[in-house]
């Protein structure tokens, strides 16, 4: 059989959702991810499971750095007529018996490795008429570049899930929708009362280039009205909606905000945190010297955009609830 899509009710993904520009830049930042994920959290708690039968962090950073290591290998190959055989798929219990490591961060640099290996075997990739054969089913190499970022991502999200169970994730917390943002592409972003969120984000809001943004994992940015507050303090001429966010909330404690953090939104739409948004020289019109980098999470945690994905659409509301991991 020839599987040519793939897609996720768990996690959400959709391999038409993802060009191939979207998958390199999905690649690219899945190491970073990894490390905002488990910074400051300590090797015992990396290394335990949060149930028996869930992997720890530590298992699935051997997980992620071997599946796409093989496939970028597979990417690499010049097939044949009969295209490229993978042989028999990774047996979980392998990788779950990898030796434990005392620190992740050797792990994760052999994930960005890895990505870094992968992402370089694309522009050849989007051109290749091979058909890979897994099993008794053959796939085209769309499939394989897609399936990359669907295990990454996948995996990730799991990781997110583990480490709150252990007690390392961002503790609950109540806030408010104070603005919804939306726009026809660039910044300021102009406050609604209300709006439909989907899959790709707010209804009818666009960004102009899609370089940096757009993607399922970007489909909506958020922001602090207490960092807007203390910005404003120091005399920077910025208001919700200038940063280009779609939802300023207030009352959470931004810096204890991590990847895969969940946010419930209304009565019905369930958020969930990717990575930090890096600051645009687009927004240096509202800092005091153009300083835009005033935003960025490494130096200003407090201060930074989050990116969110959608796990649950409906319609949200100035004056909303807002949950953190409800």
């Amino acid at each position: 059989m020839l599987i040519e899509s793939e897609s996720c009710e768990q996690c959400r993904f959709d391999s038409t959702a993802y060009t191939d520009e979207d998958v390199a830049g999905t690649l690219r930042t899945v190491g970073g991810w990894w490390r905002l994920a488990t910074q400051g959290i300590d090797a015992t708690t990396l290394q335990s499971r949060p149930t028996p039968e869930t992997w720890s962090a530590v298992e699935y950073a051997h997980h992620t750095a071997a599946v796409t290591l093989l496939l970028g290998a597979a990417l690499a190959v010049q097939t044949g007529a009969n295209g490229i055989d993978f042989g028999p798929e990774p047996e979980p219990e392998a990788v779950a018996a990898t030796p434990l490591v005392a620190e992740i961060g050797p792990l994760l640099d052999h994930i960005e490795a890895a990505a870094d290996k992968f992402v370089a075997q694309l522009p050849e990739a989007a051109s290749s008429p091979n058909i890979a054969q897994l099993g008794a089913d053959t796939y085209p190499t769309s499939w394989i570049t897609r399936h990359a970022c669907h295990d990454a991502l996948h995996h990730l999200q799991d990781v997110g899930r583990g480490l709150h169970l252990l007690g390392a994730g961002t503790p609950s917390q109540q806030a408010l929708v104070t603005q919804i943002n939306q726009g026809s592409g660039g910044v300021p972003k102009h406050a609604v009362d209300e709006a439909r969120i989907g899959y790709r984000g707010i209804a009818g809001d666009k960004q102009r280039a899609r370089v940096h943004h757009g993607r399922v994992w970007q489909a909506l940015c958020l922001y602090s009205s207490e960092a807007i507050n203390r910005l404003r303090a120091e005399g920077h001429p910025i208001e919700a909606g200038f940063a280009g966010e779609n939802l300023t909330l207030a009352g959470i404690d931004w810096a204890t905000l991590r990847p895969n953090t969940r946010i419930a939104i209304g009565n019905e739409v369930m958020l969930e945190l990717t990575v930090p948004a890096l600051p645009c020289k687009k927004n240096a019109q509202w800092f005091r010297g153009g300083d835009f980098m005033r935003m960025h999470h490494v130096e200003h945690p407090g201060e930074t955009r989050w990116y969110a994905r959608v796990l649950h659409d409906g319609v949200v509301r100035r004056g909303d609830a807002a949950v953190v991991e409800p």
